[in-house]
């Protein structure tokens, strides 16, 4: 398995880096884009700051969605249609 570095506030951000497969890491850094890191880069530290935090939750988010997958799969329960393994976001 290929792994590479996540920078987990975006490289112009931060210099702060995680080792992940090369999968995880194209999916965490789109998700990154989706929500509006700042992966170009800001001047603003409390930008940066938001960057980062963002960027640590998603990361717990897909890790604790990989475990739930796992013990939902081991332990032979069905995933929410609407959800997947992930717990219903209330609004």
């Amino acid at each position: 398995m290929r792994y590479e570095e996540h920078h987990i506030a975006g490289r112009r951000n931060s210099n702060v880096t995680i080792r992940l497969c090369v999968e995880c890491h194209r999916r965490i850094t789109a998700c990154q884009g989706a929500i509006g890191v700042p992966l170009s880069g800001t001047t603003e530290e409390t930008q940066r700051t938001a960057a980062m935090i963002l960027g640590l939750l998603i990361i717990a988010e897909t890790i604790a969605n990989a475990y739930a997958r796992r013990i939902a799969e081991r332990y032979g329960l069905a995933p929410d249609p609407r959800t997947g393994y992930r717990t219903p976001r209330v609004a």
